[in-house]
């Protein structure tokens, strides 16, 4: 049997531009505006804090002295000319009278035709998908061997992960690098990477962001790219939480080392493997609803609690939509029962309305659920995901579950119907529903992507946080 084919990437030449290119360039700018049309020596320069490129105008405009505002103006499709290639702004901004910024770019000729593509985010941070993903052996001309790589495939194509760390005046920079072998349109390419970020970001609790470079190949061996372009990013979101992870001491160190040492000599917890990881960032390519569902759970996962719990109540609706997709099943199949009951029904609360008249009770709204006496409830419409999917719901899953109309309406569950509770004690019961429902959330969406290993239990984890003693294991099976 043949050693498999270890995978080689050409990293050096666009991470060595983008080190140069993020020094700074000078050149001259050529525009249908008179304003900015053939101003030369103009600086081109990274902004670290915002990740957008600045235009230097300070010393053309003291060298000239044009008494010239360019406050809030905006210069479509101008061209800035260096030595060595040329870049399109599509829009340019200026906010002084000294300074213009643009947050994309490209280079000349680079565009919407079929090529081969890299794309590269310059990292805050080290990136660890270590315990989440299967990884591969990559070399790269930086690199002889390493293993901080994931992949995916789907149809004919593979897309590829990387994490490359680069000594840059005896300071390591790490490069999170996304390609993919098939040759594609931009467009196409751009859609797959960012799904393939969210999904990732999702499963690692880890969102990156900020600024990234995309280059283009026309070979499939990509070692020479022959364009560019640059874009500004939404930030970086760091969850609190994440769905997986193989290694049980990184979330039970402070539950002591006993019970992460008997769950790691039981060898069950795995990660994600390439198929699982593939069939996730798939849906979230194909579909929106699902792509929605991954973002807002990786932006709620940083909210307060005030805020999270709802969120993770409105993920759970909308992916109960995705999962659930025949029309729901009504208590009473036959129309023409339950037209007799419904009315039955009425007549009895007519008649008690007569009886009552001097009262004056306000029953619309008792007949207002009457007449929809035949429909199914959000609860039950939301354990019905849980139902297809063949995930077993405990009591305290199914509290919580129903507690949902409550907290959408401006209340915070009691569960433990504490009187006269404190601040602290509402606290602690958002913060036990937050998690919890962000456990049966990471349950369902694993299970869809046909994942049949174990979920971060949190209620259990953080038991000792909520106040809420919970008998459950620290792990949930999927």
């Amino acid at each position: 049997m043949k050693p498999k084919k270890i995978p080689y990437f050409y990293n050096k030449e666009p991470i060595e531009f983008i080190v140069k290119f993020e020094k700074g360039i000078s050149g001259k700018l050529i525009s249908r505006s008179s304003y900015i049309n053939g101003l030369e020596n103009v600086d081109l320069k990274l902004k670290n804090e915002r990740d957008e490129f600045e235009l230097d105008f300070k010393t053309i405009i003291k060298k000239t002295k044009k008494p010239i505002n360019w406050r809030d103006k905006t210069f479509n499709h101008v061209t800035f000319q260096t030595l060595k290639f040329d870049i399109i702004f599509d829009k340019l901004y200026s906010w002084d009278w000294f300074t213009g910024f643009s947050n994309a770019f490209h280079s000349k000729g680079f565009n919407d035709s079929k090529k081969y593509f890299k794309f590269i985010i310059p990292l805050k941070r080290k990136i660890n998908f270590h315990f989440q993903l299967e990884e591969f052996l990559f070399s790269s001309d930086y690199s002889k061997w390493s293993r901080v790589a994931t992949s995916i495939s789907c149809d004919d194509e593979n897309i590829y992960a990387l994490q490359e760390g680069v000594k840059v005046k005896d300071k390591k920079k790490d490069y999170l690098i996304i390609e993919s072998d098939k040759k594609q349109l931009y467009s196409e390419f751009a859609d797959k990477v960012f799904a393939f970020r969210v999904a990732l970001g999702y499963i690692i609790g880890d969102f990156r962001g900020g600024r990234a470079y995309m280059f283009s190949y026309n070979n499939k061996k990509r070692d020479r790219f022959d364009g560019f372009s640059f874009r500004t990013l939404r930030k970086d979101m760091k969850s609190l939480y994440q769905p997986i992870n193989s290694n049980p001491y990184a979330w039970l160190h402070s539950r002591g080392r006993k019970q992460a040492k008997k769950i790691y000599k039981e060898r069950n917890l795995r990660t994600l493997n390439k198929l699982e990881f593939s069939t996730l960032v798939e849906l979230t390519l194909k579909n929106d609803n699902f792509l929605g569902t991954l973002l807002t759970m990786i932006e709620a996962g940083n909210l307060s609690l005030l805020i999270s719990p709802a969120i993770y109540f409105i993920v759970l609706e909308q992916f109960s939509n995705i999962i659930v997709k025949e029309k729901p099943i009504i208590p009473i199949s036959d129309a023409n029962d339950a037209e007799y009951l419904k009315n039955e029904i009425l007549g009895i609360v007519k008649k008690f309305e007569e009886e009552k008249i001097q009262k004056n009770y306000l029953l619309n709204p008792i007949i207002k659920r009457i007449e929809n006496i035949n429909q199914e409830t959000n609860n039950d419409k939301l354990i019905s995901c849980f139902k297809k999917l063949n995930i077993e719901l405990s009591k305290e899953d199914l509290k919580i579950i129903k507690a949902r109309n409550r907290l959408l309406h401006g209340n915070i569950p009691n569960y433990r119907k504490k009187r006269n509770r404190t601040i602290r004690d509402k606290d602690s019961d958002l913060y036990y529903t937050s998690i919890r429902i962000y456990t049966l959330l990471n349950m369902l969406i694993l299970k869809y992507i046909g994942y049949n290993n174990y979920v971060i239990n949190f209620s259990k984890i953080y038991e000792q946080n909520t106040g809420y003693s919970v008998d459950e294991e620290f792990y949930r099976k999927v």
